[in-house]
């Protein structure tokens, strides 16, 4: 069982060295990303209306930072995280941002959090938490609006297999410096093929998955709408889907005074991924748009290979 280490350590006998702990992780994260780093481009083979969007533009290349621990950790470090994040470029949101309170403001310091082994491998119960913070993936990386999750939901996971995270894992993210487009590129077929062998038992059914969407809630979108006309092998909801998507303590994790994570559960943003290649080409909107039609206030392109 995972018990209370790293942060909660530096909590309990020093008011700093909780501070020190979370910007030191950040600085490391950020180092490695830097160490050896392969270049990754945006296909030259989206959807036709996508290539249109990027024609001669210039895009920046997001840094994707890896997973860190909340575990016990204080709310104020967290939002210093997630800030420090945004502030690697200033050109791509408002000079004074801050984190939403609509999405952040029910985070709870000194509790536990969802773990990816945990959220991914073991379940609910003493083990939830194993793992670095799953909600980490999206919390420290900002600028992935919409993001792929797993609907594991694990029930009895292959005993011959070494536990380890099994989740989509985002591969390069860009954006224009218009801010009226991004892409994600993740590697949905590798998780597909890990899920089935780690999950016998649920195999088949892994092609659903959850869209995360609380960065784009926090970046001020509201509305998000997947259109099936520039879009490639994916169905989704069919109508604009609002963003209510935030951060609480639930008791979903199982474990002892329950966790931090994500909430609610809206079945119109799980996404079915038909075949591969994939593109979800999905439109957001700070208010609601009359029709599906209305011109977005930003496009975010998911693709999946």
């Amino acid at each position: 069982m995972k018990g209370r280490r790293g942060l909660s350590s530096g909590i309990i006998f020093n008011a700093i060295i909780p501070i020190c702990i979370v910007l030191l992780t950040y600085a490391w994260n950020i180092a490695r990303l830097n160490m050896g780093k392969t270049e990754i481009k945006p296909s030259t083979t989206s959807a036709a209306a996508i290539q249109e969007l990027n024609s001669g533009r210039d895009m920046i290349e997001e840094r994707l930072h890896d997973m860190v621990e909340f575990d016990y950790a204080q709310k104020g470090d967290i939002y210093k995280l997630r800030e420090a994040a945004v502030a690697e470029h200033p050109e791509l949101a408002d000079s004074n941002y801050v984190p939403s309170d609509n999405v952040f403001g029910q985070i709870a310091s000194d509790r536990p959090w969802w773990g990816i082994l945990g959220f991914s491998y073991y379940g609910r119960g003493n083990h939830s938490i194993d793992g670095p913070s799953e909600e980490s993936r999206f919390i420290v990386n900002p600028f992935l609006l919409v993001a792929l999750d797993a609907r594991i939901d694990p029930g009895a996971p292959n005993s011959s297999v070494t536990p380890h995270p099994v989740y989509p894992l985002p591969q390069g993210l860009w954006w224009r410096r218009d801010r009226k487009l991004a892409i994600v590129r993740y590697d949905v077929g590798s998780f597909l093929t890990e899920a089935n062998r780690v999950h016998p038992d649920r195999r088949g059914s892994f092609n659903n998955i959850n869209l995360i969407a609380y960065n784009a809630r926090d970046f001020g979108y509201n509305y998000l709408y997947i259109s099936p006309q520039e879009s490639e092998n994916i169905t989704a909801a069919a109508k604009p889907v609002p963003l209510i998507q935030y951060i609480h303590v639930g008791g979903s994790c199982g474990y002892p005074g329950g966790c931090n994570n994500m909430s609610p559960a809206q079945m119109e943003m799980i996404i079915t991924v038909n075949a591969l290649p994939a593109i979800a080409y999905i439109k957001l909107w700070k208010t609601a748009p009359a029709t599906v039609t209305d011109p977005a206030d930003m496009i975010f392109a998911i693709e999946m290979d």
